[in-house]
Parts: structure tokens; C-alpha cells; sequence
């Protein structure tokens, strides 16, 4: 294996409590999309599929899902002890934290070691949060993150800014004080960008109907709007539309930069998970730039080459889809969703500044 990997992020489950409106998993906050498979990662398969050599370079080992919840897994506790005994590295957990029991909660907080984070996803308070966290309950969230943090456990209080919750970040920062939790982080949404790569001010939540029953939209606030946006419209009107810039941006991967890889409930290996995320949803699966990638897969070996389940993970990192999709940075199989994260202006990136100091 040439690259020495330092950082990998795991998808354990697509399963997930919550239906969030923009999130790939769902229909707008409503049903779950129909091709997307309800999948776990086992413990035994990761022991299986990970050599002590490979996990004696890592420094750090995200459990965060694209689809999923890393916390509605059966086993997360003894995956997080496993990671302990086989590796260095710190643990990072992302989840919406109305999963689980107080003593659950607990044990977590009581195993994890001191650079270990638990980033816990509330964009809101009681009024507000499962506005987006949908079918979250906020006084149960707020009793496990209490739980989690009086047994010694560091967690980071996420805040995602839309304008129905921009009025209450003071209040939200201050309980976060209060509860004693390790950081609290304003994130500026970058998702109000629709798939033919426009501008959106508002963003539909439906029911399992199909139908809207209410709007996001983002803030109104310039201190809590992704500064990510200026730089789309600068960029959109240099290059004559957000499509030519797509087409000609220098990309600077940043998983290279990271040497970092993401492997998918269902066993794929992607070279991060903003292309997994490429693979189901409703703004996805009828959109070209998909199609682009499976092609890819496709001219690469198709996708039992890029499984874990049928191909070792040296055979991967080493295999014709990572070397073809980093030359296609260069030519007509160009995959949109590499510039849009990975070009050099790199215009959203801010969305995880914030959370980054904290870690």
C-alpha cells in the first residue's frame, strides 16, 4: 500500500431515527428513498476487512453517516472499545442524540478516551429543532447529553443556522455551558443550492405524502450565512455560470490531502464520502453527475471492485477507480461533485470551520 492513510471515515448503518429535509436518505423530510438498502457494517466484518498494520497508521477514525446514524447500531460500543485496543486514534462520533437510553449514553461517555469527540447534531431548542431534526425529541436529546457528558465524555454541539432557529444560537450556547459540553459550533449551512447548481431562498419538507407542509430557509443574519455563497456568485459570474467553473476549476483533493478514505454501510470504498453520497437520494439519482461516477466505476471494474465484500482493501486503494477518477480531473469524465468540494476556491468549506477547532 503505498499511501499511508491517517484518517478513514466509517459508515456503520443507513439506518437512521430522524427524516432531516436535506438529507440524501429521505424524500424531503419524508419517506425513506425506496433504493436506498437498510445495511450494517459488523463488527466481525470490520475486524475481518481491517489489518492491525492498516489500523496502526491511523490517526483518526470517523464514525459518521452519509445515510445513517452511527448510533442506532447494535454494537457501537464494543465497535468504539475494538478501535481502542487496535488503534491510536481518536474517535469521532456524529449523531442526532435522540437514540438510545441514559445508562446507554453513559457508558459511552465513560469509555471514550480524552481526545475522542461525540458531535451531537441540534439545531435548535424545544421549539425549534425537529424543525429539521425531524422526528428527534428534544428533552430525550438533552437528557443524553447530559448523560454523556457528566460520565467524561467531550461532545460538540453542532448548530446548523436556518432562519427559524437564528434568534436562539445565545441561548443554545449558553445551555450548552451549562451542560458542560465541550464546544459549541454555529455551522452555516451550504445546502441551499439546488441540483442544477442554483441559488435557492428556500429549501420544501414534505410529508410521507409527498406533500410541503413547511419551508427552510437560510438566515437572514450575515454573521450565520456561509460565506461560501459570495464566492458562488463570484465564481458563477468569472466563469459565465457555475457549470463552466465546474468544468474548468483546479481541484485539490482534499482526501489527499488528508490521506483519507471513506467506506460506505454497504462495503464501498470512495475516496470520500461526498461522492457515496452521489449514489442515492432524490437529488441525486436522476442527475448526469451520477451517472458520470457509475461510469467511471464502471470502466474501473464495476462495483464489486470497490467493495470491501468481495475485493481486499489494498486491491481497492490501489485499484483503476481511484487512479481513473483522479485523471478524470483532468478530462471530459470530470465528476461535478470533485470540483464543487475539491475546486481550489473551494467555496463551502467554511460549513465545518468551526467544528474543526474542537476537534
Amino acid at each position: 500500500m503505498p499511501v499511508n492513510y491517517e484518517s478513514i471515515e466509517i459508515e456503520l448503518t443507513t439506518r437512521c431515527n430522524a427524516s432531516c429535509p436535506q438529507c440524501s436518505r429521505n424524500y424531503f423530510g419524508g419517506k425513506v428513498w425506496p433504493s436506498l438498502p437498510m445495511v450494517d457494517l459488523t463488527l466481525d466484518f470490520l475486524k475481518e476487512k481491517f489489518s492491525k498494520q492498516f489500523l496502526s497508521t491511523l490517526k483518526t477514525v470517523e464514525l459518521i453517516g452519509t445515510y445513517g446514524d452511527p448510533c442506532i447500531h447494535k454494537d457501537l460500543i464494543a465497535i468504539v472499545n475494538w478501535l481502542h485496543d487496535s488503534t491510536n486514534a481518536s474517535v469521532f462520533i456524529s449523531t442526532n442524540g435522540s437514540l438510545r437510553t441514559v445508562k446507554w449514553w453513559q457508558e459511552l461517555g465513560s469509555i471514550l478516551r480524552p481526545n475522542d469527540r461525540v458531535m451531537f447534531g441540534i439545531d435548535g431548542l424545544e421549539d425549534t429543532n425537529h424543525l429539521y431534526r425531524r422526528n428527534t425529541n428534544f428533552k430525550k436529546i438533552i437528557c443524553n447529553l447530559t448523560a454523556f457528558n457528566s460520565a467524561g465524555g467531550k461532545s460538540i454541539w453542532s448548530y446548523i443556522v436556518f432562519r427559524h432557529n437564528e434568534h436562539q444560537i445565545d441561548k443554545a450556547k449558553q445551555l450548552s455551558e451549562q451542560l458542560n459540553c465541550h464546544g459549541f459550533a454555529v455551522k452555516p449551512t451550504g445546502r441551499f443550492v439546488n441540483k442544477q447548481h442554483e441559488l435557492v431562498d428556500k429549501f420544501p419538507v414534505m410529508n410521507s405524502n409527498k406533500k410541503i407542509i413547511y419551508w427552510l430557509h437560510p438566515p437572514t443574519n450575515s454573521e450565520y450565512v456561509n460565506p461560501g455563497y459570495q464566492n458562488y456568485k463570484k465564481s458563477s459570474n468569472q466563469f459565465h455560470g457555475y457549470n463552466n467553473y465546474l468544468k474548468t476549476v483546479n481541484i485539490c483533493c482534499d482526501s489527499k490531502q488528508r490521506k483519507y478514505f471513506a467506506v460506505s454501510a454497504q462495503g464501498y470504498v470512495f475516496p470520500c464520502h461526498w461522492l457515496y453520497d452521489r449514489m442515492y437520494g432524490a437529488e441525486v439519482e436522476d442527475h448526469p453527475d451520477r451517472q458520470r461516477l457509475l461510469d467511471l466505476i464502471d470502466i474501473s471494474g464495476g462495483l464489486d471492485t470497490i467493495n470491501l465484500h468481495t475485493t481486499p482493501l489494498d486491491n481497492i486503494l490501489n485499484g483503476k477507480f481511484f487512479k481513473n477518477l483522479e485523471d478524470s480531473w483532468t478530462d471530459d469524465r470530470r465528476i461535478d461533485r470533485c470540483a464543487n468540494q475539491c475546486g481550489v476556491d473551494n467555496l463551502f468549506a467554511s460549513s465545518y470551520d468551526n467544528i474543526n477547532k474542537l476537534l
